[in-house]
């Protein structure tokens, strides 16, 4: 116990030291870079453009509208009648203001609204445009543009020759087709009547709606335009000759 006891030294760890030798022997790594978060615009819509194209595929050489061959080019491509009810549809959806004629802005506007880029889009609407206009509110809608679209520059009347035609194009499109409509066309064309006003036109839509087709609740009292009595004159003079 009386010996001095003397503890061990701690030997110092060294380091572990990688040889020079090792070291050349590593590959040297590519480490990716980091490239710097560039703001690119996004790419704009061609929408825009695919309708210009789409215009510029009618348009006349000479103005910049769409006109009469244009127009008849137009329906061609769309497979319809240019006297289809569905081209006055598409007039109505177009806003079209004269006939055989499109606005850069009616065609344009009409399309983008339509969401139809070109004539493929198009022709695959027309169903759905049909049956818009089967709504009786739509229809009511395209019946009082129809007097509209039929006027020339300056009118304020249809001729009867323009009437006639109109109102057989227009109830084409009609749910059910006015069972008067042909004794009402066929008195304009026999009758002296030369004009059609926009109030005649308005009422006779009245008129399909309220009076039976026998026209026996018709009131020649009421605030008809004269030619609705002319044609109940008309058709009860038809009646007298029948029955004598």
């Amino acid at each position: 116990m009386g010996q001095n006891s003397t503890k061990p030294k701690k030997t110092q760890l060294s380091k572990p030291q990688v040889s020079e030798q090792i070291i050349e022997t590593i590959p040297e790594m590519d480490l990716p870079v980091r490239s710097k978060k560039t703001s690119t615009p996004p790419p704009q819509s061609s929408k825009g453009d695919s309708l210009e194209s789409f215009f510029l595929t009618y348009k006349d050489s000479d103005s910049d509208q769409i006109m009469a061959g244009g127009v008849e080019r137009f329906c061609n491509d769309l497979k319809v009648d240019p006297t289809d009810f569905i081209v006055l549809a598409i007039a109505w959806k177009f806003n079209a203001d004269q006939m055989c004629m499109f606005t850069r802005e009616q065609f344009i506007t009409g399309c983008s609204e339509l969401n139809v880029h070109n004539i493929k889009e198009f022709r695959k609407m027309l169903p759905t445009l049909k049956s818009e206009t089967s709504d009786k509110s739509n229809f009511k809608k395209l019946y009082y543009f129809t007097f509209q679209f039929g006027l020339e520059q300056g009118q304020r009347t249809l001729p009867i020759e323009m009437a006639v035609p109109l109102w057989q194009c227009v109830f084409l499109g009609a749910e059910n087709r006015p069972k008067l409509l042909d004794d009402w066309l066929t008195f304009l064309q026999e009758s002296s009547a030369k004009f059609i006003s926009k109030d005649t036109w308005n009422m006779f839509y009245y008129f399909i709606e309220t009076v039976q087709v026998d026209l026996s609740n018709y009131d020649e009292t009421d605030a008809w335009p004269t030619l609705f009595d002319d044609f109940y004159e008309f058709q009860e003079d038809k009646k007298n000759t029948k029955t004598a």
